[in-house]
């Protein structure tokens, strides 16, 4: 019984082998390879990202959004914000004197004071993040009231209230 046992094992394995060797080189072909996972190429940025970014000085970051897909890349912005209190004061700036100038922000800037919005309204905070100043939740509010446009539209309200 045990030279039997034997015998079928050995008759498995060269089996399994035989069809291993035959059926590796044809599923190479038939393109049924398995490749190691590729890195995610980096992508074009978004115009106002790029804007956002250079507003609060910190274009290096530049590199890294380019690995954040596009529809995530305000909530990615709006968390570096929550983190930084210096950039999230420029960001404001900025929207606010967009305001100014067009009577409008952008549709992106929008999302990200909106996402900032519902960011401010937790309770608890994340470890290392301090809440925003009762200053900075009276400026985002008042921003998150402004319509948001397109970035073009917006170029165009700027152009025609410049030539008033």
């Amino acid at each position: 019984m045990l030279r039997v046992r034997a015998r079928i094992r050995r008759g498995l394995t060269a089996a399994l082998l035989a069809a291993l060797a035959a059926g590796a080189p044809a599923a190479a072909e038939n393109g049924f390879r398995i490749d190691p996972p590729k890195m995610e190429q980096g992508q074009l940025l978004n115009l106002s990202l790029i804007e956002a970014l250079a507003t609060i000085k910190e274009e290096k970051l530049s590199g890294v959004f380019a690995f954040i897909a596009e529809a995530d890349s305000s909530l990615a912005f709006a968390n570096l914000l929550l983190a930084d209190s210096k950039s999230r004061d420029r960001f404001l700036k900025a929207c606010e004197r967009m305001h100014t100038a067009a009577g409008a922000i952008s549709r992106w800037d929008k999302q990200v004071i909106l996402l900032l919005v519902g960011m401010n309204s937790q309770r608890e905070f994340p470890p290392g993040i301090q809440p925003m100043s009762e200053k900075q939740r009276t400026r985002i509010n008042k921003l998150a009231l402004i319509p948001g446009v397109a970035i073009e539209e917006l170029r165009n309200r700027m152009a025609t209230r410049g030539k008033r």
